[in-house]
């Protein structure tokens, strides 16, 4: 066999996996808590406009307030917080949620249908009437560390709506000190 004809078939299985997005990186588990909801969306050429609307629509359906989590497969500290998801205190934090999971780097071209144009990983945003992102938002910033003990109390007044961007920086403080 002549290397042209060996190469050829390796040239085309290259290109053919290669996209304008990123390929699965990791395995995505959606899951229904018994009082909330995570999902994860994950690239495959839709609208990410029309898969959060559909998922809006489901949260809607369980009475749960929707949030858009930021992550990134090369983000330790996604991947931390993904661990702990069934924490106790981050349980406690999640209760009412639906939680819409995207990769960065998956959907990094798609971000400005829903009102982004870049985000920290990991952050959270919550998802307003219209589907796109509201200015309520918290990331990495606001966390002293990712533990199931800081991060639910903090996550819990976060989902709740009880505090904003400055009172996330006033509650890390109180818990680094």
């Amino acid at each position: 066999m002549s290397k042209s004809k060996f190469l050829l078939p390796l040239l085309i299985l290259f290109v053919a996996a290669c996209s304008d997005h990123a390929t699965d990186k990791y395995f995505y588990e959606s899951k229904n808590y018994p009082e909330f909801s995570i999902v994860e969306l994950k690239w495959d050429g839709l609208s990410l406009t029309n898969e959060i609307r559909k998922h809006s629509a489901i949260a809607k359906t369980r009475n749960q307030k929707v949030f858009l989590q930021m992550t990134g497969e090369w983000c330790s500290p996604c991947k931390r917080l993904r661990k702990k998801t069934e924490k106790n205190a981050l349980m406690e934090a999640y209760r009412g949620t639906y939680v819409i999971r995207i990769d960065y780097d998956e959907w990094e071209n798609d971000l400005a249908q829903i009102g982004l144009n870049k985000a920290p990983v990991p952050s959270f945003w919550e998802l307003g009437e219209n589907n796109m992102v509201t200015s309520h938002y918290t990331n990495g910033n606001h966390w002293p560390e990712i533990t199931a003990e800081v991060m639910g109390p903090i996550l819990k007044l976060y989902f709740s709506g009880e505090i904003g961007e400055q009172t996330l920086e006033a509650q890390k403080f109180k818990v680094n000190n």
